[in-house]
This record gives C-alpha cells, structure tokens and sequence, in this order.
C-alpha cells in the first residue's frame, strides 16, 4: 500500500510541474490539512479542498513560476517524505531563487490528509522583498 501512496504522489507532482493541480486536489482529502510556514505571506494552515485551492491561488500571486525539482520520494509507512529543490520567481521583485523544500505527507487511504512544508523560508523572503526579521 505505501508504494502505491509513493507512486500517486509521483503522479501529482508532475502534474504540478505541468502547471495542472488536479492530480494533487484529487489526491487530498476533502478534510485534509495542509501547513505552511508562518513566516511566509501564504503561510498558515489550509483546510480541505477550498482551503488547498486558496493556498494554489495566493501562491500563483506571490510566484511567477514555481518549479519542483524532486530529488527523492520515499516511503515512510503512513507518511510519504517529499525532498526537492524550488526554483520560483517573484511576481512582485522579479528575483529568482532556489531553496531546498521537504514535504511529509500523512496519507490514509490513499489520500493526503496532512502536508507539511519545511522550506529556507529566509531566502524565499528575500527573494519576495519581505524582511526576513519583520516577518519572523
């Protein structure tokens, strides 16, 4: 069952790098929670489906591109450990970076029902034009 988990989550990023968010929605839970960190302006936790769709669309405000290059997915029984490195560029400075992000999946029955996002979150700032020290 897990490498099942590992293989729909491959699945959906590369749809996501195809520009379709579909495979992932689908693949969330309509109850399903996903975090990212504070410190970012698209911070926070987002519930369900809606809550997924509004963290897509404040992220397609925030970023020009956003590009996921997965280094490894790996099977961690429940949880599905996403490493990768982001290439973005900021819409509002038109600075690009690159910073290492792992996402932990926990997945039950076949869908996402937790996602959290560990990212440089720094260096995402920068590039935003946001003082790292003012958002903290």
């Amino acid at each position: 069952m897990p490498q099942d988990n590992v293989d729909a989550v491959r699945v959906a990023y590369e749809a996501i790098n195809r520009g379709d968010m579909g495979p992932y929605l689908a693949l969330f839970h309509e109850d399903g929670v996903f975090q990212e960190p504070a410190s970012l302006p698209y911070g926070g936790t987002y519930r369900g489906h809606d809550g997924l769709q509004q963290l897509f669309d404040t992220l397609d405000a925030s970023w020009e591109s956003l590009e996921f290059d997965v280094q490894k997915f790996l099977d961690a029984g429940e949880h599905v450990v996403i490493l990768t490195r982001v290439r973005a560029l900021a819409r509002s400075t038109g600075k690009q970076c690159e910073v290492p992000l792992v996402e932990v999946l926990t997945m039950r029955d076949g869908k996402i029902v937790r996602s959290e996002a560990h990212s440089d979150t720094a260096r995402l700032l920068d590039a935003l034009g946001i003082d790292a020290t003012a958002a903290a």
